[in-house]
């Protein structure tokens, strides 16, 4: 009789190789390179306290309790600061103004008197030409407008008053060295029976006529004027 073979049974588990346990959770504390890098050297440490506490001493001197109340100070300095430069602003704006001012009333002066003293040199030459043609005409001076541009007054002296003094003395001269400006006494000839009515004025008139325009040419006024009076009385008689 044959027996039957047996297969037994094997478990691998008791063949493997033991392994450790690892923790997979990843760790919370830094590493020592980490902690190196983030450490502060002593000296930088020293030196910050130290400054520190001198801004404490210094704050203690000062009155103050911390930075803050510092910032606050500073911000009304500040402040100060801006209204005086503004109040100065506005303080030369106003010196800037009275300078215009000040300059326009100057103007306005200096054209006041201006215009015065035009003013008061028409009413003199005024007050001497009437005074003038007066005694002109006292004096036998015909051709007024004539005796009047060839008058020198540069002598006669006027007041505000509307005194005229020296204004004879101009006219006799005229009189004594212009004589023709003076008017021409009419000497009337009796006519003679046969005679021709009036020869001899258009002859003179003729003659005087020639020599008008001869003055001209030659620019004389004096001449010029002379002649043409002289031409003018004539034709009138």
């Amino acid at each position: 009789m044959k027996k039957k073979k047996r297969s037994l049974k094997m478990n691998l588990q008791f063949f493997a190789e033991e392994t450790k346990e690892t923790d997979t959770e990843p760790s919370t504390e830094p590493s020592q390179k980490q902690t190196q890098d983030k450490m502060i050297p002593y000296e930088r440490f020293k030196e910050v306290n130290d400054s520190l506490k001198s801004f404490k001493e210094t704050f203690k001197k000062l009155g103050l309790e911390d930075v803050e109340e510092l910032k606050g100070i500073v911000s009304n300095y500040k402040k100060l600061q801006d209204e005086r430069k503004k109040a100065e602003r506005e303080k030369m704006s106003e010196i800037d103004r009275l300078k215009v001012e000040r300059d326009e009333a100057l103007t306005g002066k200096e054209n006041f008197e201006k215009q015065l003293a035009e003013v008061k040199e028409r009413i003199r030459e005024q007050a001497i030409q009437s005074e003038f043609i007066k005694v002109a005409m006292a004096n036998n001076i015909d051709y007024i407008d004539d005796a009047l541009k060839l008058a020198d007054f540069s002598n006669v002296e006027y007041n505000e008053d509307g005194g005229v003094k020296g204004v004879e003395e101009v006219v006799k001269y005229l009189a004594k060295n212009k004589p023709f400006l003076l008017k021409q006494q009419e000497v009337k000839e009796p006519k003679q029976i046969g005679s021709p009515s009036n020869p001899a004025p258009n002859r003179d008139a003729r003659t005087l006529q020639a020599q008008l325009e001869e003055a001209k040419k030659e620019k004389n006024l004096s001449r010029v004027i002379e002649l043409s009076n002289k031409l003018k009385g004539l034709l009138k008689s």
